[in-house]
């Protein structure tokens, strides 16, 4: 990629993260107000805002890390919805419509 196209990826990634966190926070803070918060969620959250947080911090820092960076950053959203998706299975008395449509969506 030329420098120009990588920048403009960097930026593009750093916005889409950037813009992720704060919703990750109001769906949390929704689900803890609502009392709809899976265990699965309780501990993810949390996750997820420190690894997109240090992700976006290392691809603006520290270019030689963004390909790790944006690597860990999807496998740990991809890991939360594969392992919210087999909560269900396994603790069937956590399935509302609610969770239902907010991993599916």
């Amino acid at each position: 990629m030329t420098d120009q196209v990588l920048r403009q990826r960097n930026r593009i990634v750093t916005v889409l993260i950037a813009l992720g966190m704060p919703c990750i926070v109001m769906v949390w803070l929704y689900e803890a107000w609502a009392g709809l918060l899976t265990e699965t969620a309780r501990y993810y959250y949390p996750l997820l805002l420190v690894v997109l947080a240090v992700s976006s911090i290392a691809i603006r820092t520290a270019p030689v890390y963004r390909r790790y960076a944006e690597w860990f950053a999807f496998a740990l959203l991809a890991s939360y919805f594969i392992v919210s998706l087999g909560a269900f299975a396994l603790f069937p008395s956590q399935i509302t419509i609610y969770n239902v449509a907010n991993i599916i969506q």
